[in-house]
Order: structure tokens, then sequence, then C-alpha cells
């Protein structure tokens, strides 16, 4: 056994860099032997230590994939059928690779709860069933006991179906919910009269600016969250967007002339302003 433990101890991954080209090759990591010699036992965790496998995912990385690969393509459609999502992160080496999809689902749940996106139990090709956003929903397992599949909807059309939802709940002014006039209320004519004053509104915000220190380690889905999650909410509000990336770099021996030269040419073909100090300031 000891011997079939030390023979098979290579995980093997595939790996879609460029999710524009159908290539891709196989990752292989070498496993460690746990203590119980289940071979399958030291795979998995190096898949998941590696994230060639995801045990759990935040609404706000599904929701980076979606509005990546889903929803931002053209003539694409405002919902989608959690099963075809499913099948397409299931199908499509580029996308989170789940353990199962319990961990979609639990996903789901959350990122509803948090407005990341709603859901709706069906859609009838003009207003959605069962529309939920920044609410709790039932685990899907009970959707699907109801013969319902689930739809996962688009944050900014969930928001306005729900508001046009509650806008149409309220009842008119002096007409009740059954269609019949409302008594007018009594006035009191010896109460004094108080004279109408305008609420001072504070002055809105004209000039916002977000900042973070990062390494480097920072990631595309980093940029790709910073682009939906924080430009996409100021650009829709109005706001004129500008961003500035500044890479700083300090080293105490001071960097060589090679290297010096190649950031200067890679500065200048990145259309990047390139400046270097003989001092830390």
């Amino acid at each position: 056994r000891t011997a079939i433990v030390r023979a098979y101890r290579w995980a093997l991954a595939p790996v879609q860099s460029d999710p524009q080209k159908a290539d891709y090759h196989l990752k292989q990591s070498q496993t460690d032997a746990p203590a119980d010699g289940e071979i399958y036992r030291g795979a998995f965790d190096k898949f998941i230590s590696e994230e060639s496998l995801v045990n759990s995912i935040s609404p706000a990385s599904l929701t980076s994939m979606l509005s990546q690969y889903i929803w931002n393509k053209e003539g694409s459609s405002d919902h989608l059928a959690i099963d075809n999502l499913w099948n397409l992160m299931t199908s499509n080496l580029y996308m989170h690779r789940l353990r199962d999809k319990a961990v979609l689902e639990a996903c789901i749940r959350q990122g509803v709860e948090m407005g990341e996106f709603g859901h709706a139990n069906g859609h009838d090709g003009a207003e959605y069933d069962g529309l939920s956003f920044k609410e709790s929903i039932p685990t899907l397992d009970v959707l699907k006991e109801l013969g319902l599949t689930g739809f996962l909807v688009h944050p900014e059309v969930a928001a306005i179906a729900k508001e046009l939802e509650r806008s149409a709940s309220i009842s008119p002014i002096g007409v009740s919910p059954t269609g019949e006039e409302d008594p007018q209320p009594t006035l009191d004519t010896d109460l004094p009269v108080v004279p109408d004053t305008e609420t001072p509104t504070a002055p809105r915000p004209r000039r916002v600016v977000a900042r973070k220190k990062s390494g480097a380690n920072i990631s595309l889905d980093d940029l790709s969250q910073l682009k939906e999650e924080i430009i996409r909410n100021l650009s829709s509000d109005g706001g004129e967007i500008t961003v500035e990336i500044i890479v700083s770099a300090t080293s105490t021996d001071g960097f060589s002339e090679s290297t010096i030269r190649s950031v200067k040419e890679n500065s200048v073909q990145l259309g990047l302003q390139f400046d270097q100090f003989d001092s830390e300031i």
C-alpha cells in the first residue's frame, strides 16, 4: 500500500489561461500522503489549497464572473437559469471549478440577501414570478420540489422590478384597496396654523476618492471587482471617472541598470509616465 501511495503522488488539473482560446494544459502538483493512506484525500487537499477546486465562493466573486463572461456580452439576457449557469461552470475551464452544486446554491442564497443579484422562481417573457432581492430565499431544494428551476437576475434589473412592485402595492390617496372611496378626514379649524417650512438638504459630495495600497500580488480579479463595484456605481450616477495606477518600488541596494532600462521601455509601451530617483522619498 505504501508503494501505491508513493507512485500515485501527482495531482493533475486542467487549466485554460485564455477564455478566447480552446487550448488548455494540465497543471501537475505533488501531493502529500495523508496519515490514513487515502490517495484521493491527498489529491483533494492539494486541489483545494491551489484553488483548482473551490470549496466556497463569495457572491462578489460570482457577480464578477457573471459580469465578465455572461452579462456583458452583446444581446445577453438580464436573467440566467441556475441549471444553465451550473452547466456553463462545469463545461468551461476558465470559470470557477466548484466542489459540487451545493457550493453554488449557498453562494446564490447569500448573494440574493446581500443584493449582489436577484432570484426569481420563473419568467413569463415580461415579468418575473416570485422575485427576491435583498431578502432571504428558500433553499433551492425546496424550490425544486415545487417544480421551480430558479433564475439569477441582473442586480440593476432586480432593483427596478422590486421598486415597481412596491409602487404598485401602494393604494392611491382617498381610495381603499377595494376601490371604494375612503372618508375624508375631518379638519379641526380651531387648531393653530403652522407655516410650511422647507427642510434644508445637505450638500451632495462633488468628489469621491477611493484608495487602496496593494503589494505585487494584485490580480485581475481585484481590478475586475474595482470596475464592477466602484467605477460602475460612480459612472451610473453621472460621475466623470479618472483612474490612476501608480507602481512604486524601493530597494535598499538600488535597482540594476538593466532593470531600470527594461521597466522604462515597458512603461513607454504601456503609455505610463516613468520617473526614477536616487534616494527614497
